[in-house]
This record gives C-alpha cells, structure tokens and sequence, in this order.
C-alpha cells in the first residue's frame, strides 16, 4: 500500500474489532512509508493515548505540530495529553509557545482560554 488513506482505514477496521496491536503495526507501516502524513501521525496519537501511552502519544503530536505548525489544533491537542497525565507544566509551555507563535491571532487566544475552561482554569493543578 502506498496510500495513507488505505493505512488509515485498514487500521480502523483492526481498531474496530479491538486489536490495538495489529492497529498500530498497520499505522506504523504507514508512516514508514508516508512519515509526512499528519493523518496517520494524528490516528496512532489517539490510539496511544487512549492505551495510557501519554508520552508516545505526545511524539506522534509534536510531529504532526511540526509538519503542520499553522494549525493550533495540533498544538492544543498536545497539550491536552501532557494535561491529562498531570503534566501540566508541559502543557502550559505548549500553549505559551503556541501564544508567542500567534500572538495577534484571536481564534487561537479563544481555543487557548476554551482549553482552560473546559479543565477548570489554570490555577487548578498548579497550586495557585
């Protein structure tokens, strides 16, 4: 296969039918193949999350940010995974960078102060 769309089905079929092993093989077929493809970086990010695997999900997210550094959603999500790991001084420093990159952009100082919100603000693991 050449395609990341047909690794990318494939590994949802596996997906579905719970064998998260043979899902991740067939992601990471894809991305020797098609390491460029934020798709295929994004689908083995979630699966590793959702195992518990924070850290490798964080190395599938920091790839896809840096392939495609204008989109904040990649960035967000990042930090959403150190957030949920109690990592959350990973997560601030992502949002900052992602603040400094944009700091006119008002659609990413929404999504940043969203990402707060909907985790109970920032002063809620920090200790302050």
């Amino acid at each position: 296969m050449q395609r990341p769309d047909a690794y990318l089905l494939l590994a949802a079929a596996y997906r579905m039918e719970k064998d998260v092993r043979r899902t991740e093989e067939i992601l990471k077929q894809g991305l020797e193949r098609n390491g460029k493809d934020l798709g295929l970086h994004r689908a083995l990010a979630a699966l590793c999350a959702s195992q518990g695997r924070t850290e490798e999900a964080a190395v599938e997210m920091r790839k896809a940010s840096e392939l495609d550094p204008a989109n904040s959603g990649n960035r967000i999500t990042l930090a959403g995974l150190y957030w949920d790991a109690k990592q959350t001084e990973k997560a601030r420093a992502v949002l900052n960078e992602l603040l400094a990159a944009k700091p006119d952009d008002e659609a990413v100082r929404l999504d940043v102060a969203r990402f707060y919100a909907e985790r109970g603000g920032w002063r809620t693991r920090s200790g302050s």
